[in-house]
């Protein structure tokens, strides 16, 4: 998954409005447990594209998540 991360970067670095590699890119940090860059990834794909529900969604869904491990106080959703 380390090698997946580096070539997805690497795609979003190339391309900063891929919105699909960065929804991937957020899976593998996940996969790996770093649900901080997941997060910033997510953040990152909706402000790429606001209207991109799919990323809106995942981002929801991990903000979610994390509220209810108990890793969150206020869910503040981009607008």
């Amino acid at each position: 998954a380390k090698g997946a991360v580096a070539d997805l970067r690497n795609v979003v670095r190339d391309d900063p409005t891929d919105v699909q590699a960065m929804r991937i890119l957020s899976r593998a940090h996940r996969v790996l447990g770093e649900t901080a860059l997941a997060e910033d990834t997510l953040r990152q794909a909706v402000e790429a594209d606001p209207s991109s529900p799919g990323a809106r969604l995942e981002l929801a869904g991990l903000l979610v998540e994390q509220r209810a491990k108990g890793g969150l106080g206020l869910v503040k959703l981009p607008a």
